[in-house]
């Protein structure tokens, strides 16, 4: 699902997924469009939701539109609004049955998150926006933020090639916003010092990322995680895989530029096959899945799925990074 506020960022990337999904040599559902209006720049914000409903006709796409009122209260409307925003988009991701919601993060707005947490002397290790994080604390939906590392150029570009227009927001403009005073003030001196800046503290945020989860256990409390053998076996095979990929994800949201389909599917498969014996794969970042017959249980590898003998031999699977459209 593709979050769209009508600016040339989110849509530049809804026109790359829509791109992408039409090339799959596999079936694969095109994208899902939900745009939240927030009721803040009177007609401007409607006009901004009428563009996005538009487009996404235009575009053949299923849209979604939901409405909130951050502005209700005179104070802490910014914080409230994201707030707002990430309920209302998990709530048509999970209404839609889309796992992961992508937003148009890029490389400028990770050099300013960056820039005002470091100002603020947030802990080095978090200062930049994660690629991949859950929407809500143990939901099942991802927020991935696929051209965290895309400089804004190369997005504006996109929509200039393909001839279509885009949506302004004026208060990106207003220098009242600190967001808004740094791009005006700060990031051209710092793009004149040193060019490319944004792209490589980017690169170097994304490099920090698996050091920052700490390996397959932080951040994954509800690892190892155990499902019921005999419900996943009565499920439709591509239900299985879907559910055992989402309850993974949600307790190990790190996995998610790294554990393929193909990865999942194989274990799903294996669900409902009368097996002997337990069996077990190796996925990606010290993570194993391992079957026996009572239970599929996902968790690190370790001495807890070591039984001694009976046990077929680990099956290493890995999975392409993020974002390969082959996946």
């Amino acid at each position: 699902m593709v979050a769209v506020s009508g600016g040339v960022y989110s849509v530049a990337q809804l026109l790359a997924m829509t791109a992408l999904s039409r090339r799959r040599r596999d079936p694969a559902p095109p994208p899902v469009v939900a745009h939240v209006h927030h009721h803040l720049r009177g007609v401007d914000a409607d006009a901004d939701a009428d563009f996005v409903a538009e487009l996404a006709a235009r575009l053949g796409l299923e849209h979604h539109r939901r409405d909130v009122h951050p502005g209700d209260r005179p104070t802490g409307v910014a914080d409230r609004a994201r707030r707002l925003r990430l309920e209302a988009l998990r709530e048509v991701a999970e209404a839609t049955g889309r796992e992961v919601v992508l937003t148009a993060h890029h490389a400028e707005d990770q050099l300013e998150t960056v820039l005002m947490r470091l100002a603020r002397g947030v802990d080095p290790a978090r200062l930049g926006m994660p690629a991949v994080r859950p929407i809500a604390p143990g939901a099942p939906v991802l927020l991935v933020r696929p051209v965290l590392g895309v400089p804004r150029r190369e997005l504006l570009a996109t929509c200039r090639a393909a001839g279509i227009r885009w949506r302004e927001d004026a208060t990106n403009r207003d220098r009242d916003r600190p967001r808004a005073r740094l791009r005006e003030a700060v990031l051209p001196v710092l793009e004149d010092l040193a060019p490319g800046a944004a792209v490589r503290v980017a690169a170097a945020v994304a490099r920090t990322e698996p050091a920052r989860d700490g390996g397959a256990a932080s951040g994954t409390e509800d690892l190892p995680l155990d499902l019921e053998r005999g419900r996943l076996a009565a499920m439709p095979e591509a239900d299985r895989a879907k559910t055992i990929r989402r309850r993974t994800l949600a307790a190990a949201p790190h996995l998610a530029d790294r554990l393929t389909r193909a990865a999942v599917l194989e274990v799903a498969r294996a669900c409902d096959d009368g097996i002997e014996r337990p069996r077990r794969w190796h996925w990606p970042a010290g993570l194993e899945a391992r079957l026996d017959v009572r239970s599929l249980r996902i968790g690190p590898r370790g001495p807890e799925f070591a039984e001694a003998g009976g046990e077929s031999p680990a099956i290493e699977i890995a999975g392409p990074r993020f974002p390969d459209p082959s996946r």
